[in-house]
């Protein structure tokens, strides 16, 4: 779960209420999102579904999980098959990032923020794509909380990236401690 957070930029609401029939080898269609005080599905909060590209090697992770669970419909099944609370979701990023020293609390939405991140630091990603990406209505969320204009282009907004990674995505190159192993 943490993964397809981390690569794709979803809400946890939107990782929720993720279907097995949103997920194709190409693409993540988003079309719900959960909603926990009325405890289901809604339109994500830009009101309409949107698109996105699947990253390489992703869908072969979450077919592998879906061969775990057969039965399940959910698209990103919980380590017993069914829908995974966002409370244990939080507390599990807690102890992945407690496993690494200097490691700050991590939360779903910084999963979001750091694939925004990644995407802002590469030059061929434009703003929109990002904007698109995200679901925001304007690119003017994307520029202020995840892109800064500077001179001579942009570059990436502060984040914790290079302290996250290790906790929650530790293949990044991040140096791996003895107690991770």
């Amino acid at each position: 779960m943490a993964i397809v957070m981390l690569l794709v930029g979803l809400r946890i609401g939107e990782a929720v209420a993720l279907t097995r029939q949103d997920v194709f080898e190409d693409r993540i269609l988003v079309r719900h999102t959960w909603n926990r005080l009325k405890k289901g599905r809604v339109l994500p909060k830009s009101g309409s579904s949107r698109t996105l590209r699947m990253p390489e090697g992703l869908y072969a992770l979450i077919s592998e999980r879906w061969s775990q669970f057969p039965d399940s419909i959910v698209a990103l099944p919980s380590a017993n098959g069914t829908v995974f609370i966002a409370r244990n979701f939080a507390r599990f990023l807690n102890q992945a990032c407690s496993r690494v020293p200097h490691v700050p609390r991590v939360t779903a939405h910084d999963l979001r923020r750091i694939a925004a991140t990644r995407w802002a630091e590469n030059p061929d990603v434009t703003v929109k794509e990002i904007q698109d990406d995200l679901g925001h209505g304007t690119p003017n969320l994307a520029m202020s909380v995840y892109v800064l204009s500077s001179g001579n282009g942009r570059r990436v907004a502060p984040s914790r990236l290079t302290d996250v990674l290790p906790g929650v995505a530790p293949w990044e190159g991040a140096p791996v401690s003895d107690e991770q192993t």
